[in-house]
């Protein structure tokens, strides 16, 4: 039976026109059906000028441990206790966001009219009016702020892409000299297409922020790979972009053309599903997989497009597209890995986990990345209804053979 009514929702619509006209203060409008436990975001988008997840900050404690202030932890959960209680509540808290600063939080909800058990609750960004009540607003400037940062930091002038500061690591990172002009953020892209950065600028502009993977170069021309986050940020009435990186320096590079095992199997493939059906022949380390997948990986698109071979793929479409937030190829970039074991899928908190795999009955699996010029290109997934199968690997035991299956995949997509 569904409980949520018109009423509820005429009730819904009229707040969020409301909050839309707070424009100044990133909010979140959501709901929560405690007949079915499931929650739902009016105006997700908006959560990006938060820099942090706030799906996840509502929906699992152990994330929001992580992030939200120790002293503030047992207040803020129990906020979200009232929310199942059906209880009114308000709360300000303090988070650390994505960058490693301070921000403060206000939680409200009470029970939804016309709707017994639905909840309605607002989050609420509201640093910038406690900092201009405690008289701080102007106490540490964005330039100051990303010296505080272990990580590279630039500040990049909007729209003009001339990079305004680097922090010392950034300046490491680049090999900027002490006295250099610095340049335009552009010239640092590595055989980046102007529409892959128009494309950032792009989702920017509409969705106040991005992040994903890039291959930048230093000042002496020398690439590498890295993950990024951006997002605009105002100072004394002037724009710019807050640039926050994190080298992925131990990425596995491609291996050059060498003969093994797999050559012959793979040459006789002729087409994609063939070649996966040979790769599934072999197995990682000799472990038997009960099916293969392969993830072509378009970080700028964001999107992952995934075909499989085996058993639990069996009447499964082929080249599935599913978001790169959230995937595995998310999580190879985002923490510098050169493979991933999964030992039980439904203790897992990556959604393309509960999406792609619990509901085929895959319960571990094997991950490998392959790259091609320093980027992320082909995620190889090795899948087992059985349990902790993969456990033994912890260390990459398929670079020879995925580099002989990327380059026969090569092959076939060049006749298809």
């Amino acid at each position: 039976m569904e409980f949520e009514q018109k009423p509820f929702f005429d009730f819904v619509q009229l707040l969020h026109q409301w909050l839309s006209d707070l424009r100044d203060i990133p909010a979140v409008f959501w709901y929560i059906n405690n007949a079915n436990n499931k929650i739902t975001f009016f105006n997700k988008n908006d959560s990006n000028s938060f820099n942090t997840n706030v799906s996840m900050l509502l929906q699992n404690q152990e994330h929001a441990k992580g992030i939200v202030f120790s002293e503030d932890f047992e207040t803020f959960s129990h906020a979200l206790q009232c929310a199942k209680n059906q209880q009114p509540m308000s709360v300000v808290f303090r988070i650390r966001d994505e960058d490693g600063e301070t921000r403060w939080m206000v939680l409200l909800g009470l029970t939804a009219p016309d709707a017994s058990p639905c909840y309605v609750g607002l989050l609420a960004c509201c640093t910038s009016l406690v900092l201009r009540a405690l008289g701080l607003e102007k106490g540490v400037t964005p330039l100051e702020s990303i010296e505080l940062m272990d990580s590279p930091v630039l500040l990049v002038r909007f729209p003009g892409k001339q990079i305004a500061h680097a922090n010392q690591a950034a300046r490491a990172l680049f090999r900027f000299m002490p006295e250099e002009t610095l340049p335009l953020f552009d010239t640092l892209f590595a055989n980046g297409s102007e529409q892959s950065r128009q494309g950032i600028y792009e989702n920017l502009i509409f969705n106040n922020f991005w992040r994903g993977a890039v291959t930048l170069q230093d000042r002496q021309g020398q690439p590498f790979f890295c993950s990024a986050r951006i997002r605009p940020l105002v100072h004394r009435g002037a724009s710019f972009l807050w640039v926050k990186l994190q080298p992925l320096f131990n990425l596995p590079q491609a291996v050059p053309p060498q003969a093994s095992q797999s050559v012959a199997r793979f040459s006789q493939a002729q087409s994609e599903e063939e070649l996966l059906h040979a790769l599934l022949a072999a197995g990682p380390g000799g472990i038997p997989a009960e099916g293969v997948m392969l993830s072509r990986i378009f970080i700028d698109e964001d999107k992952v497009v995934v075909t499989g071979v085996g058993d639990p793929c069996k009447g499964k479409p082929h080249r599935a597209e599913y978001p790169y937030i959230g995937s595995i190829a998310e999580n190879l970039v985002r923490f510098g890995l050169d493979h991933l074991v999964v030992e039980e899928t439904t203790m897992s908190t990556r959604p393309i986990d509960w999406v792609l795999f619990i509901p085929n009955g895959i319960h571990s699996y094997y991950a490998e990345p392959y790259f091609e010029m320093g980027k992320l290109k082909y995620v190889l997934i090795f899948c087992s209804t059985v349990p902790n199968t993969f456990n033994a690997l912890n260390s990459t035991v398929c670079r020879d053979m995925i580099a002989d299956f990327a380059r026969n995949l090569a092959r076939v997509d060049a006749r298809s």
